[in-house]
């Protein structure tokens, strides 16, 4: 064990016989590996040297730091700790010296260098811990901040998603419909009244879609299926709502009815019923797309992603970013934001 002490940096320059009686005082231990050398919550009562291998401390389960061949810890001088707070365990053969804290007095006799250079290695230990303590805690936040924001982020990504999964379907049934329509021989005329009826029908849902108490959309939905299936229009339960959301009315119905006849009627109205629902799942898309950049947006603004370190900001909009970052937390939380600004 004494040149093997010899090759330890902290040791290298230590008289021979101080070594000597150094190494009569240690307990040579030899680990498998995954063996430990002590436990979180075990008392503090040994400082050891590393030979040979490695070890490795964990702290709830996670890695916190390696201790190698040449490195000097456990307990060191000065230190207040009373019990390991966490564990260690070879990750390869290791062979180490282990010695009683209670050699420190004599220790400080005989090889003072060695004592100063001892707090040294605790006062590093200190730091890198406590470094690490503080990287451990920003990690949760961040963790727990990802979380929210990717709850957030899913919501409109998923609408979006199933949005332009229901616009591919939409857009096939309107191809249909095209392709059915071509099969009838209308006039210029009744081309025309076709377009304008769809023109006007589709202006009307986007310029200002109609909304009505449940009551009073189940009523208006009711008469338009009854006046669909007067037609003998097929899925007349699944154009209606497209109808009345848009500000259909029977009368429209029946005018239309007038100019093209009631045979072609399923397809023209299956083809405005196709398009109001593509527009409708467009408009879907836009404002699920907008709200992701939105809080991308807020992100780099949260963060002053791609920014210069020294700059003017908007303070209101630094706040609002900070809003739409903690929407999550704020929701979860029930907390009412007023805005004075």
């Amino acid at each position: 064990m004494l040149e093997e002490l010899r090759k330890i940096e902290i040791f290298a320059d230590q008289p021979q016989d101080q070594l000597a009686w150094l190494a009569q005082q240690g307990t040579e231990v030899r680990l498998e590996l995954g063996e430990s050398l002590f436990e979180a919550g075990a008392p503090a009562d040994q400082f050891f040297v590393l030979f040979e291998g490695e070890l490795e401390v964990r702290r709830y389960g996670s890695p916190m730091l390696y201790i190698r061949a040449g490195d000097v810890s456990g307990f060191l001088p000065f230190s207040r700790m009373t019990h390991f707070a966490a564990s260690s365990y070879a990750v390869t053969r290791t062979r180490l010296a282990s010695f009683n804290p209670n050699l420190f007095p004599e220790m400080f006799q005989r090889m003072p260098q060695v004592i100063a250079r001892m707090v040294g290695l605790m006062s590093d230990r200190v730091r890198e811990v406590t470094r690490m303590d503080v990287q451990r805690e920003k990690l949760a936040a961040l963790g727990k901040l990802s979380a929210g924001l990717a709850h957030e982020l899913n919501n409109p990504a998923a609408a979006a998603r199933r949005a332009a999964s229901a616009l591919g379907q939409t857009l096939a049934a309107a191809r249909e419909n095209n392709a059915n329509l071509n099969r009838f021989p209308f006039s210029p005329q009744q081309r025309e009244y076709i377009a304008r009826f769809e023109r006007n029908t589709g202006r009307r849902a986007t310029a200002s879609p109609v909304t009505f108490n449940s009551l009073e959309q189940s009523d208006r939905e009711e008469r338009l299926v009854t006046c669909l299936e007067t037609h003998h229009v097929p899925d007349a339960w699944k154009l209606a709502p497209v109808f009345v959301e848009a500000g259909m009315e029977s009368p429209e119905l029946d005018a239309l009815i007038e100019q093209i006849g009631p045979e072609p009627l399923p397809e023209v109205l299956g083809r405005v019923a196709a398009l109001l629902t593509a527009a409708a799942l467009a408009r879907e898309i836009e404002h699920s797309t907008a709200r992701i950049s939105e809080l991308v947006k807020a992100i780099k603004e949260y963060s002053y992603m791609d920014q210069a370190p020294e700059q003017e900001i908007d303070l209101h909009s630094g706040l609002e970013s900070t809003l739409t970052m903690m929407t999550y937390k704020i929701r979860k939380a029930e907390v009412t934001v007023l805005r004075n600004y």
